[in-house]
C-alpha cells in the first residue's frame, strides 16, 4: 500500500525539480488537474495508470522511488532537464556570442550576431489550440 503522504511529498519534490506547476504536469501526463489536485492533499492514493503515465512521461524517474521512496530523485546533471548553460532569450551576452561559419573556400570566420546589424523584437509562439504568447525584449 503507498502512503498517500509520502508520495504526495514525492509529487510535490517532482514538480519542483521540473519546475512544473500541478496543472502543467496534469497536461503533460494527461491527467484531470484535479487528480493531481487530490493526490497532493494526501486524499486519494495514485492509481496504476497515474504510475504509469508519469513513468512514461518521465522515463528517468525511477519506479521505486515514485511509489516506495527507495532511492532519490538526483539524476544526472548531464540529462537534457538541466537548463542551467541553456542562455535567455534576450541575454545580450548570448546574443553576441561568436558563431563559427565556413566559407565557400573551406575558411572558417567568426562573426557576431550583432554584426550581422539584427537583433530580436519579439517572439510570437503560436500553439495547436489557437491561443499565443507574445515575448518582447
Amino acid at each position: 500500500m503507498v502512503n498517500k503522504e509520502a508520495f504526495a511529498k514525492r509529487l510535490q519534490n517532482l514538480m519542483d525539480f521540473y519546475e512544473i506547476s500541478a496543472a502543467g504536469l496534469a497536461d503533460k501526463i494527461g491527467v484531470q488537474r484535479s487528480s493531481i489536485s487530490h493526490l497532493l492533499s494526501g486524499r486519494n492514493n495514485p492509481s496504476l495508470d497515474f504510475i504509469l503515465r508519469v513513468l512514461e512521461n518521465y522515463p528517468e524517474i525511477q519506479f521505486d522511488w515514485l511509489v516506495k521512496g527507495e532511492g532519490t530523485l538526483d539524476l544526472d546533471p548531464n540529462e537534457e532537464n538541466d537548463n542551467s548553460s541553456t542562455p535567455t532569450l534576450f541575454d545580450q551576452e548570448s546574443s553576441a556570442k561568436k558563431q563559427e561559419i565556413k566559407s565557400n573556400s573551406g575558411q572558417s570566420k567568426s562573426i557576431s550576431n550583432q554584426s550581422i546589424g539584427k537583433s530580436i523584437d519579439k517572439i510570437l509562439l503560436l500553439y495547436t489550440d489557437g491561443s499565443f504568447d507574445v515575448y518582447k525584449e
